[in-house]
């Protein structure tokens, strides 16, 4: 079994939180990267940490058997479906390094079935909450692997999900659903409604615009309408075919969460309905994820997907 060992830190910039962790910290914010699954377990703002934790997990670490649904930053890959479960990777442990100051890095092994190395890199600013997260596929293998980046992050439940929709939507809603079981997934292309979801307007002049309510001004809003998962819904799974760029999580505790990433409106997209953003809202959290593209990789070679993610300090509704 392996065993965390804590260790002392707690300088500016670098500091080791565990032998199994690492985290960088400036006057305002503060990032801890886990060795378990190479995931963040905080994402912090003045000590209020946006990232969904769960007790149970605790120092857990996989040792080759079992299974345990990990929380906080966690990221993956895509194969569309027909990716191989790969638990070396979404659960085993990841090598951590300081790369900078202010940066840190977690490096996987290599997965021969897959024929990939994972490795994440996290740049925090000197000066404010910005944090970039680049994860990098790496093709180990001796023929050309196609796979997507596929952000998988948990942030505490307990407030609005905010997602831009596409103008020229290919969902009659601007938004699909997702009922049966995991391995058994229908789309509903019609969802049903539900109290916990609704459509607004981004930007006035009319009454009741997004851009108008508490604590919302500051998000990147263009004209049009933006979904609103403000609870968790009957059915948890929701595909967005958003253009944005961007999606936000508002928490009651006045934390303001958004992600930014690029979209390429020219290339395909890993989700059988070819949506670049998914939110699953259940319970106590909230997973928020941004998807890449397909990218074609040569053996050897490799492709990078980067998000920005902000913290700000809003008053809730």
């Amino acid at each position: 079994m392996v065993v965390k060992l804590m260790v002392a830190g707690g300088l500016l910039g670098i500091c080791s939180a565990s032998a199994d962790q690492l985290s960088i910290t400036n006057a305002s914010t503060r990032v801890v990267l886990d060795s378990t699954g190479g995931r963040l377990t905080e994402y912090s703002l003045n000590g209020n940490n946006i990232l969904y934790v769960d007790p149970a997990i605790g120092d857990w670490a996989w040792d080759g058997k079992g299974y345990k649904e990990l929380d906080g930053g966690r990221c993956d890959i895509s194969g569309g479906g027909s990716t191989p479960k790969h638990f070396d990777l979404w659960l085993g442990e990841w090598k951590l390094e300081h790369t900078g100051d202010f940066s840190m890095r977690a490096t996987s092994v290599v997965n021969e079935e897959l024929g990939v190395q994972l490795v994440r890199d996290f740049q925090l600013s000197e000066n404010s909450s910005e944090l970039k997260f680049t994860q990098t596929i790496k093709n180990s293998s001796n023929v050309r692997k196609r796979y997507a980046h596929f952000s998988r992050t948990f942030v505490t439940g307990d407030g609005t999900c905010i997602v831009p929709l596409n103008p020229n939507s290919r969902f009659p809603k601007g938004y699909v659903q997702f009922g049966g079981s995991y391995t058994n997934q229908s789309v509903l292309l019609h969802p049903p409604d539900d109290p916990a979801i609704e459509v607004v307007e981004a930007t006035p002049p009319h009454g009741g615009a997004l851009a108008e309510r508490p604590g919302r001004q500051r998000l990147p809003l263009q004209q049009g309408n933006v979904l609103l998962i403000n609870a968790p819904p009957e059915l948890p799974k929701l595909g967005i075919d958003s253009e944005a760029g961007w999606m936000a999580f508002h928490s009651k505790r006045g934390l303001l969460f958004t992600k930014r990433f690029p979209f390429y409106p020219d290339r395909a997209y890993a989700e059988p309905t070819a949506h670049a953003v998914t939110v699953w809202y259940k319970g106590g959290r909230c997973e928020m994820e941004p998807m890449g593209p397909w990218d074609w990789i040569e053996p050897g070679a490799s492709s990078s997907f980067t998000e920005t993610w902000t913290l700000e300090q809003r008053p809730s509704e």
